[in-house]
């Protein structure tokens, strides 16, 4: 992935599972936000597509950054 590691580590101590941070983080990007603004909005009674619909993120553009975690991550789609 291409998320700054200091952003990675930041986040990871802070106890944030690293999926979550990979989702927040592209979804950050492609809202023109910052991942903190973003990665608090996902609360376990929520999906990241209903935090991308929150952010005006296309569902789209959603799937999009799914796949490329998937993807990155060598995951099946």
């Amino acid at each position: 992935m291409d998320i700054p590691c200091k952003v990675t580590k930041k986040y990871m101590h802070l106890g944030y599972a690293m999926h979550h941070i990979n989702s927040a983080y592209l979804l950050a990007q492609k809202a023109g936000l910052d991942i903190s603004k973003v990665i608090d909005l996902k609360t376990p009674k929520n999906s990241w597509s209903d935090v991308a619909a929150k952010l005006g993120v296309s569902e789209a553009d959603c799937q999009a950054i799914k796949d490329k975690i998937s993807k990155d991550f060598g995951r099946h789609t």
